[in-house]
C-alpha cells in the first residue's frame, strides 16, 4: 500500500500543492504543468534510484553470502591445502627415506658386487691352485704308475716263463717217471732172472763157470739199472724241487702282481675320487653363483619396483596438489571478478 501511495504521483502532496497554487491563482496552468512534468521526471528518477539501491543491496547481500561461502570454502581448501602440504611433506620425507634406502641398497649392491668379484677371484685362484696341485699329483703319480705298469708287465712275463718252465719240467718228470717205471719193470725181470739163475746154479753145479758168468752179467746189468734208477730218482727229485721252487716263485710273482695291481687300482681310485670331488666342488660353485645371481636380480627388481612406486606416488601427490591449487585459484578469480564487476 505504501508502495502504491509512493508510485501514485497524482495523489502526492506535491501535485496537491501545485493544484492549490493553481486554484488560488498563484501559478498559471502552464507553470503547474511544467512543474508537474519536472516533478514526475524527478519522481521517476527517485523511484528508479530507490529500486537500484534496493537491487544493489540485495546483490550486495548475495555477494556477501557468496563471499562468506567462498571464504568458508577457501578456509576448507586452506585446511585441505595444509593437509595436502603436510601429506606432501610427509611424502617428501618418506621419499627422502626411500632415496636414502635406495642409496643404501645401491651401496649394498656395490658391496655385494665387490664381494662377488672377490669371491670370483678367490674361486679362480682356488681352482687354479687345485688344478695345479692335481696336475702335480698326477705328474708325481705318473712315473710311479708307469713303473708299476712295467713291473706288472715284467711279472706277467716272468709268470708266463715260469709256467712254460713248469710245463717243461712236468713233461720231463712224466718222461722220467715212465723211464723209471720201465727200469723198475726191467729190474724186476732181471731180479727174477738172477734168482732163477741162482736157483738153477744151486740145483745144477755142472757148469759153474758159465753160470757164474751169466750171474755176474745179470748182477752187472742189475747194478747198472739200479744206478740208472738212482740217477733218474735224483733227477726226478731235482725236478720236483725245481717245480716247487718255480711254483713258489710263481705264487710270489702272482702275489706281487696282485699287490701292484691293487696299488695301481688304489692310485686310479684316488685320482678318480679327486676328479669327482673337483666336479662336485665346481657344481657347488656354479650353484652358489646361480643363487647369488638370482638374489642380486631379485634385489635389483625390488629396487626398480620400489623406485617406480615412489615416482608414481610422487607424481600422483604433486598432480593432486596442483589440481587443488588450480581449483582454489579459479575460485579466487571468480570471486575477484564478481567483486570487480559489482557497481
Amino acid at each position: 500500500m505504501a508502495e502504491a501511495d509512493v508510485t501514485d504521483i497524482a495523489n502526492s502532496p506535491a501535485f496537491q500543492a501545485l493544484n492549490d497554487l493553481l486554484a488560488d491563482g498563484t501559478l498559471t496552468q502552464a507553470q503547474v504543468d511544467f512543474y508537474k512534468s519536472k516533478y514526475s521526471k524527478l519522481h521517476e528518477v527517485v523511484l528508479q534510484t530507490y529500486e537500484n539501491e534496493k537491487n544493489l543491496l540485495k546483490k550486495a547481500k548475495d555477494l556477501n553470502e557468496d563471499l562468506r561461502k567462498e571464504r568458508q570454502h577457501a578456509d576448507e581448501l586452506g585446511g585441505r591445502d595444509r593437509e595436502i602440504r603436510d601429506e606432501l611433506e610427509s611424502t617428501r620425507t618418506e621419499f627422502a627415506k626411500a632415496e636414502a634406502e635406495v642409496v643404501l641398497c645401491e651401496e649394498r649392491d656395490a658391496m655385494l658386487m665387490l664381494e662377488v668379484a672377490e669371491l670370483e677371484r678367490q674361486k679362480e685362484e682356488i681352482m687354479q691352485e687345485k688344478e695345479t696341485r692335481e696336475r702335480e699329483a698326477i705328474e708325481a703319480l705318473r712315473p710311479r704308475m708307469e713303473a708299476l705298469r712295467l713291473h706288472i708287465e715284467q711279472l706277467t712275463t716272468e709268470i708266463e716263463e715260469a709256467s712254460k718252465e713248469t710245463e717243461k719240467a712236468t713233461t720231463q718228470k712224466s718222461t722220467l717217471d715212465e723211464s723209471a717205471e720201465s727200469l723198475f719193470s726191467e729190474i724186476k725181470i732181471l731180479t727174477a732172472d738172477v734168482e732163477e739163475q741162482r736157483t738153477l746154479m744151486m740145483k745144477t753145479r755142472v757148469e759153474p763157470g758159465k753160470i757164474k758168468k751169466q750171474s755176474d752179467v745179470a748182477e752187472s746189468s742189475l747194478a747198472q739199472l739200479q744206478h740208472d734208477l738212482h740217477t733218474i730218482t735224483e733227477h726226478v727229485a731235482g725236478l720236483d724241487k725245481s717245480t716247487k721252487e718255480q711254483a713258489a716263485r710263481r705264487k710270489q710273482v702272482e702275489d706281487d702282481r696282485d699287490e701292484q695291481s691293487l696299488l695301481k687300482q688304489r692310485y686310479e681310485d684316488a685320482v678318480e675320487q679327486k676328479m669327482r670331488i673337483k666336479e662336485e666342488q665346481e657344481r657347488d660353485l656354479r650353484e652358489e653363483q646361480r643363487k647369488r645371481d638370482s638374489t642380486q636380480e631379485d634385489a635389483l627388481h625390488q629396487d626398480i619396483t620400489m623406485r617406480g612406486l615412489q615416482l608414481e606416488h610422487k607424481r600422483a601427490t604433486e598432480g593432486h596438489h596442483r589440481a587443488q591449487v588450480c581449483l582454489l585459484l579459479a575460485r579466487l578469480c571468480r570471486i575477484s571478478k564478481k567483486l570487480t564487476h559489482a557497481p
